[in-house]
């Protein structure tokens, strides 16, 4: 007897010992073949919006933007931190998922390590799957700070503590600056388990303990913007221009739900239903771990677009999930035990399938590499920062600004996107008509009165369309000033790349 309880401790010690290696690998490889990887997409046009809040232009009054201020906090510190190029991204993009990890490692740590580094491993190469365009961003960042957060509330060093509330308060408060869905996550205060000391009838308090935690952040902002001059500039564009911006290529519900899971975390979520359903597993974290999914999930649906990036609070919770669900199949006997063991095993053969694309992944850079030159041979020989203040982006991520930013170029307004400028007038609300009418003066005013010597104007209209310059037709005031006042001297086409159609029309003033 103890012969074959020894034999199956060694088959299960070398079957997580190969898992333990081929998924050590994987993360070797993503992180050694993607250090390289440029600055570009979303946190090269965060970085530059940054860049110009540095350079005296106030947030949401005269620089108009729709991001939350945590996100400007988030890359104000990895710029002043870490330093202000791709590398320094590379490192917090990298330095998330080790955090990441480390809560798991809590989170899953009555089940020994291999659960935490199961778990954490299938998370770092699911983010490594969707590619350069994916680094570093917003929801990332809301994900980790989440898990921080659970992951001391469930801690043996701070159990049912007040330092332990206030932590996830304010975790939860600084992932809320960034964007308001990640307050949904207070709801897994409620499903922690059972023998966590939480259920003492004690919620009122210890909840308002929580929330003394998560008002620090948001009060900062406010200060912030308080300080900016910046209060009422920011309730407008919170309350009408960011509701616009999300309705804006809103994506179909069926599409949401195809994209919501990858086929093989489809298969995955099934086998752990399976090992669920047949071997009737009790475990603790599960009501916690669901809870956070379905938190998640929710952020995911109410966002509305579908892109990758707004799938990771979801996956956080849900690949712990997945794990402890297969490891404590390995307990039991039979088909469920056969089915923990199919479950590791398929999460182990998609890890290089993941990083396999990761490291093959590519981001067509002709946008940036063709306008640099184009600048440069107008700017005078050698002195590229003559053109700071006197060049104007009619863009919103197609590489204008990612450009402005590698040259260290400020622009001749604060007006970032011109996704609103452009927008379709039956996409809007009477209040929404208004305020983009009051934008499109201001923008007007400025440029007439202080005319860029450069106007650089992208084809296609993010994130719906419409391409080939026809949004230029739905604003007639504007192509008048760029017709009278403008001259095309060049355009470039150039082969699309994941936002969509690329190139751009370089006019020169008169």
């Amino acid at each position: 007897m103890m012969f074959i309880q020894w034999s199956r401790l060694s088959r299960a010690g070398c079957y997580r010992f190969s898992i333990t290696t081929v998924l050590s690998l994987c993360l070797a490889v993503f992180i050694g073949f993607t250090l390289h990887w440029p600055l570009v997409n979303d946190a090269a046009y965060i970085h530059y919006v940054v860049f110009m809040l540095e350079h005296h232009h106030a947030p949401y009054r005269d620089l108009i933007d729709f991001q939350m201020p945590g996100t400007y906090a988030v890359d104000w510190l990895v710029m002043h931190a870490l330093g202000t190029g791709a590398l320094a991204w590379r490192i917090y993009d990298l330095g998330l998922l080790v955090l990441a990890g480390l809560a798991l490692f809590t989170i899953c740590r009555p089940y020994g390590h291999f659960a935490g580094f199961y778990a954490a491993s299938l998370f770092a190469v699911f983010h490594a799957r969707d590619g350069i365009a994916q680094t570093g961003q917003r929801d990332l960042t809301i994900a980790i700070l989440v898990l921080i957060g659970v992951a001391v509330l469930i801690s043996q060093m701070w159990r049912n503590s007040l330092a332990s509330r206030l932590c996830f308060g304010i975790c939860l408060g600084a992932a809320t600056t960034i964007k308001p869905t990640a307050i949904l996550f207070l709801a897994c205060f409620y499903f922690l388990p059972a023998d966590s000391a939480y259920n003492t009838g004690r919620r009122l308090r210890q909840t308002l303990e929580i929330i003394l935690g998560l008002l620090i952040a948001p009060i900062a902002a406010g200060l912030w913007l308080l300080r900016n001059h910046a209060l009422r500039a920011f309730w407008t564009t919170a309350s009408t221009l960011v509701p616009l911006h999300a309705r804006l290529g809103h994506a179909s519900l069926a599409y949401l739900f195809k994209w919501a899971l990858t086929p093989s975390l489809l298969a995955l979520s099934c086998l752990a239903l399976a090992c669920r359903w047949i071997g009737k597993i009790q475990l603790p974290q599960r009501r916690l771990l669901f809870a956070g999914t379905l938190c998640g999930a929710a952020s995911y649906f109410m966002q509305g677009k579908g892109f990758p990036y707004h799938r990771y609070p979801a996956y956080a919770f849900l690949f712990p999930l997945l794990t402890l669900e297969f490891l404590s199949a390995l307990r039991k006997v039979g088909a469920t035990r056969i089915l923990g063991y199919s479950g590791l095993a398929l999460g182990t053969i998609t890890a290089p399938l993941c990083v396999s694309r990761a490291v093959h992944d590519r981001w067509p850079m002709e946008t940036q590499a063709f306008l640099t030159a184009d600048l440069r041979a107008i700017a005078q020989p050698g002195k590229i920062g003559s053109l700071s203040g006197h060049v104007q982006c009619v863009d919103s991520i197609s590489g204008c600004a990612t450009t402005l930013y590698d040259l260290n170029l400020i622009q001749s307004t604060g007006q970032m996107q011109d996704e609103l400028l452009f927008a379709a007038p039956p996409k809007e609300s009477s209040r929404q008509a208004r305020e983009i009418a009051d934008l499109r003066r201001a923008f007007l005013a400025e440029l007439i009165k202080n005319p860029p010597k450069l106007l650089i104007v992208s084809p296609w209209l993010f994130p719906e369309g419409p391409d080939s310059y026809q949004k230029l037709q739905r604003w007639p005031e504007f192509l008048n000033l760029l017709q009278q006042r403008f001259i095309l001297r060049e355009e470039r086409r150039l082969a699309p790349n994941i936002n969509g159609p690329a190139g751009y029309r370089l006019y020169v003033l008169r």
